[in-house]
Parts: structure tokens; C-alpha cells; sequence
């Protein structure tokens, strides 16, 4: 039954080719909107399953292999031919599915469609039980991202017997739960993921990996007592003062740049003055009070933890997107820049030591933080952020002139990446880093240009040592 099936791939916590989520309207960020594009494979990325050589061919053999592993702890009979027709499943929609660097098209990506657009795209698939089983059927139009894989994907999943999906899908199911359980489960999961596929010598211990799980369903809740613990009041004046300084910098470099007409570096320095920072947590947490843990169930608690989060995402969907929400926890060691809201958020656990310390030499801040903090501000104008005006709506404030000149160096810095081969027969896609490249290099000029603008109102600093 193919109904059903489709009920399943739109209920939380199951594989699915096509994946439905909400997001802020790139067209007006202050409301949310529903989008759709492919689902993810068993082997994570098309290339597992479509590159030549050697080295394929083994991770392919070592993922047939598990594939039959876990269906036969799962209990199913004849593992071996119901694995072989996962992997042709696996293998269609890979030759279907975009590139990851199709993918940073953005232009591409966000195609808003009506339901008979929809339909007109992949008749296959029934949108309107998918999305109103999502919870988003009130939603007339529809983000249809990867719009071509979704055509191929609807074809093979019309020509695709139920009974192989239903296979693929108590193996991806599997998959998921396997920490949560018996340890056999567990150990197959690890030697093909952890040490085939990523070279992981050695499994984490259980209680750091019991951490994560916790991490991962009730992250603002640790984030809470993280931050009460680990993030001093003199943290957020410092950092204070380095974003100031940062953003003056890139005025600076914007107002000096030889090749943006006056009309664009209007618009970039207006963004630029829009950008939103965030530093340390947020200003409300997300409450947990709702969310049923019981002892002893770890797989049944992570099933509540994934419909916890959808009903949450669900209770936000008609209201104004609130700006608050982050993505990230206060105890993750990264940042992040945010296109659809234009906003740099570092949690406070980026804020310590190496990358932080509100006691340290201020050339040991501002070469570290500092060039991250350059580092998610130069992303608001990268080959992706560029395309984001100052409230996160999609829009273009280049003149023809500026863009043309904008491309020519960005495609002669993903050039200069396509050249660096870190493994040997093994080159970077520039193209595909371009976004970080960027950043980087924008970042660590722009740190220290901030520095000599710290040094100007504090003094020159003595060199250390180091």
C-alpha cells in the first residue's frame, strides 16, 4: 500500500527519499514557510554509491556487507537478496540526487511551487497526504528544492516494488536506533561507520556517548547549567568590544574596495549594519516540561525526543519567526551565521579557551575569536550570503558591474582551491568550499585590521611571546 508507505516516510523518525521541513520564507523572513527536497542515503553522500576505484569499490563491498548484517539481527529472512535490492534502491537515487555542489545553487534550490506544480513535477508522490501528515497542509505553496531529483526520485519510487521500500526502510530505521539497541546492533553500526567510513579506531565510551544523547534531545536544558557554570559576565563585554571592532573593520574594507560600484557598497554597509549578533545563549530556553523520559526505554525516548521537536517546530509554524530561537546550544564549540535572519551567534562554549578568554592578551583574542567572528561575518557576503539582503530576505542589491566583478574573483579563488591536493590523487572542489574559503580569508584579514583598531583606542600592545 502505497498510502501508507508515504504516511510512514512523513512521520518523524523515518527514512524517506523526499524530506519536509519548515523554514523562514526567503521572500519575507518574518514568516515561516514549508519546504521539501531529497532525503539522505544509508552511505551519506551520492558519491559513495557513483565513484570508480578502488577505494569505492571497498566502501560498496563493506556496506553490501552490513546492509545484510543488520538485516539479519533485525530477523528478517533472506538478507542477502532483500540487501542487494537496498542497494540498487540506494544506487537510483543516487544517479538521481543532486551534487552537493548542485546543491549550493541557492537560486536553484528555493523553487516555490503550487499543488499543481507539485504534482506536475513528480505525479508519483501524493503531496497532499505527505505534507498534511508532516503537519503542514495548510501550506498552498511549497519550496521544491533539488526539483529534478524530485522527478527521478518520484519514478523510481512508482517502479520500485512496496515490499523493497519497506526493506530499505526497517534498515535506515535500524540504523538509527542502533545505539539504542542490543550491542550487536551497535557494533556492526560502529566498524562500518566509525572505522570503514571515517577510519575511527575506536568507539567513543558509552557514558560520553550517553552525553551526547542527552546533549541531543534536551540541549538548551545542559546549555542552561552550562552557562550559569562556564560563561563569566566579563566574557560578554570582551566580546562585545571585538564584534564592534570586526564590524568597523569591514566598513572599513567595504567603503576601500576598488572594485564594488558606490551603489552596491551602499548596500553592502547596510547589511553590514543590520547584522544581528548573539553571544553565549539565548535569552529564553526551550521548555522540556513536556517531554516524557522513562527510565529504562532509551529507544522509546529518543522516539519521544523526535516527535518533541516536530510538535515544537509545529507549535512555531503560524506564529512570527521568533529571531530568539537558536540553532546551536550554548555548550557547542562552533558559530554560525544565519542568511535568513543575518545574524552571528557564538555560544558560550566557543568563548573559553584556546579560541577565547576574557584575562588573555588581546592579540591572542582577536587571532582567535577574532578571525571566527570575521570568519561567520564574512559569510553574509560570500558566494551564498551575498544573495541575502539585511532582514534575510532573498533579494539582489548588486549592479550588474559589481556581481561580474564579484564572480571573477570568487571563481579565481575556487581555481586556486581546485589545485590543492591534501591527499595525493585527492583534489579540493573549490566550488564546493567556496562559502568557507571565503570566510577564512576574509576573516583572518579583517581580525587583524580589527586589532589595530583595538590597539588605536587601547594603546599599543607589547609583543608577546609566541
Amino acid at each position: 500500500d502505497r498510502a501508507k508507505l508515504q504516511t510512514l516516510f512523513a512521520t518523524p523518525g523515518y527514512a524517506s527519499p523526499v524530506e519536509i521541513g519548515q523554514l523562514p520564507n526567503p521572500s519575507d523572513p518574518s514568516k515561516y514557510t514549508v519546504g521539501t527536497g531529497q532525503g539522505s542515503l544509508g552511505m551519506g553522500g551520492r558519491d559513495y554509491y557513483l565513484e570508480t576505484g578502488p577505494k569505492y569499490d571497498a566502501f560498496r563491498a563493506a556496506y553490501r556487507a552490513y546492509v545484510e548484517r543488520m538485516l539479519t539481527l533485525a530477523g528478517l529472512t533472506d538478507a542477502s537478496a532483500r540487501a542487494d535490492r537496498i542497494i540498487a534502491l540506494e544506487t537510483a537515487m543516487a544517479k538521481v540526487q543532486w551534487s552537493p555542489v548542485q546543491s549550493r545553487d541557492l537560486l536553484a534550490m528555493l523553487k516555490p511551487m503550487t499543488a499543481a506544480q507539485r504534482t506536475a513535477l513528480a505525479p508519483e508522490f501524493d503531496w497532499p497526504l505527505l505534507l498534511q501528515t508532516s503537519g503542514y497542509g495548510d501550506f498552498p505553496v511549497v519550496i521544491m528544492s533539488n526539483s529534478t531529483a524530485l522527478t527521478g526520485l518520484g519514478k523510481i519510487f512508482a517502479e520500485t516494488p512496496v515490499s523493497t521500500w519497506q526493506d530499505w526502510m526497517k534498515f535506515r530505521f535500524a540504523v538509527a536506533a542502533a545505539p539504542m539497541l542490543p550491542r550487536t546492533f551497535d557494533e556492526a553500526t560502529f566498524a562500518f561507520y566509525g572505522k570503514t567510513l571515517n577510519d575511527q579506531p575506536a568507539q567513543r565510551a558509552r557514558w560520553k556517548r550517553g552525553i551526547a544523547m542527552v546533549n541531543g534531545t534536551m540541549g538548551e536544558a545542559i546549555g542552561e547549567i552550562y552557562v550559569k557554570r562556564h560563561y563569566p559576565p566579563e566574557s560578554e563585554a570582551k566580546m562585545g568590544e571585538l564584534i564592534a571592532n570586526l564590524r568597523a573593520a569591514y566598513k572599513d574594507r567595504i567603503t576601500a574596495n576598488s572594485w564594488m560600484d558606490a551603489k552596491t557598497k551602499t548596500a553592502a554597509l547596510a547589511k553590514l549594519a543590520a547584522f544581528d549578533p548573539r553571544v553565549g545563549h539565548p535569552v529564553k530556553y526551550i521548555d522540556y516540561s513536556s517531554f516524557q523520559v522513562v527510565r529504562g526505554d532509551p529507544l522509546g525516548n529518543a522516539i519521544r525526543a523526535g516527535e518533541f521537536q516536530h510538535q515544537l517546530d509545529l507549535s512555531r509554524l503560524k506564529a512570527p519567526v521568533d529571531r530568539t530561537l537558536w540553532e546551536m546550544t550554548p555548550q557547542t564549540v562552533n558559530a554560525y551565521y544565519n542568511p535568513l535572519a543575518n545574524q552571528i551567534t557564538f555560544p558560550a562554549a566557543i568563548l573559553q579557551p584556546p579560541y577565547f578568554d576574557p584575562k588573555a592578551d588581546a592579540a591572542v583574542n582577536y587571532g582567535a575569536i577574532g578571525a571566527i567572528i570575521g570568519h561567520e561575518m564574512g559569510h553574509g557576503f560570500d558566494d551564498q550570503g551575498s544573495l541575502f539582503g539585511p532582514t534575510g530576505k532573498v533579494e539582489n542589491w548588486w549592479t550588474p558591474e559589481a556581481k561580474t566583478a564579484f564572480k571573477a574573483r570568487t571563481g579565481a579563488l575556487s581555481q586556486q582551491y581546485d589545485a590543492y591536493e591534501p591527499i595525493p590523487g585527492v583534489h579540493v572542489k573549490g566550488a564546493l568550499t567556496l562559502g568557507e574559503n571565503i570566510g577564512d580569508l576574509g576573516g583572518v584579514e579583517t581580525a587583524y585590521a580589527a586589532y589595530q583598531k583595538y590597539q588605536a583606542s587601547h594603546g599599543k600592545a607589547p609583543v608577546i611571546d609566541g
